[in-house]
């Protein structure tokens, strides 16, 4: 039987960030690795690494923001159970032409949006994005290409 580790060989050939569950058995197929376990394979994963730039004179109300939820970490981890977040981190950069903020996260899908969140924290994230992210500036998502996450922590990926 083919355990987790055999099945994410497969994986490693789609590296768009999304694993698509009907690629994924396509993969195993073709490579004859007819003996894996269905439920081993339900679980789709999104990582994402995306740099949105600061508004210019908002840069201490970042350094707020970050506080913010360093200060609330308890009830911030609450909120991303429910959007099916496994991993969230938040950089930070300075560069010549301004202050960009990093957000890198795996996450399941089916969780709940942070918009349609009634948690106080999501709300307070919420308002802290409106007044500090630079919606004029496109986003630059990167681009994934190789996802490397151990079987004992795949496995309480649900």
């Amino acid at each position: 039987m083919v355990g987790l580790s055999m099945i994410r060989t497969c994986v490693s050939f789609y590296t768009a960030g999304i694993f698509n569950l009907k690629n994924l058995i396509y993969t195993c197929l073709c490579k004859r690795l007819l003996n894996f376990r269905i439920k081993e394979m339900l679980i789709t994963i999104k990582t994402e690494l995306t740099r949105f730039k600061v508004k210019a004179g908002k840069e201490a109300k970042v350094e707020e923001w970050l506080r913010f939820l360093n200060d609330n970490m308890h009830e911030t981890l609450l909120t991303l159970e429910n959007e099916k977040m496994y991993v969230e981190v938040i950089f930070k950069e300075q560069k010549a032409e301004g202050e960009f903020l990093y957000w890198f996260s795996v996450q399941g899908t089916g969780g709940q949006s942070v918009e349609s969140s009634d948690s106080r924290i999501d709300k307070k994230h919420i308002e802290y994005w409106n007044e500090c992210i630079d919606e004029s500036t496109k986003p630059i998502d990167l681009d994934p290409k190789v996802v490397m996450i151990p079987d004992k922590i795949m496995n309480n990926m649900n």
